[in-house]
């Protein structure tokens, strides 16, 4: 077999190797876009960070006794023996 014929068959695996490799693909320029995009659409306001209007609604202390009314509103009760245990359908 002549030298010729024997190094053809490396030479253009190695250059088909390297052709494979030498751009970058659709999926590498657009990594994280998906979740950038999702991020960006759960937000109500993207710029309410750059107002100094005073929030509207509850004040501090009207927060807090609604607060502690929800919690209080649990103490000495027991789970029902039916229920459920974190949303699986499994009972206990």
């Amino acid at each position: 077999m002549p030298i010729a014929r024997i190094l053809t068959i490396p030479l253009m695996l190695t250059g088909l190797i390297l052709a494979g490799c030498s751009q970058t693909s659709f999926l590498d320029e657009n990594m994280g876009r998906s979740v950038q995009t999702a991020a960006y659409n759960q937000t109500i306001d993207p710029y309410a960070g750059q107002t100094t209007d005073p929030i509207e609604g509850m004040d501090g202390q009207s927060a807090v006794d609604a607060y502690e009314g929800y919690r209080s509103g649990f103490k000495g009760q027991k789970a029902s023996p039916g229920a459920q245990m974190g949303g699986t359908g499994m009972t206990y």
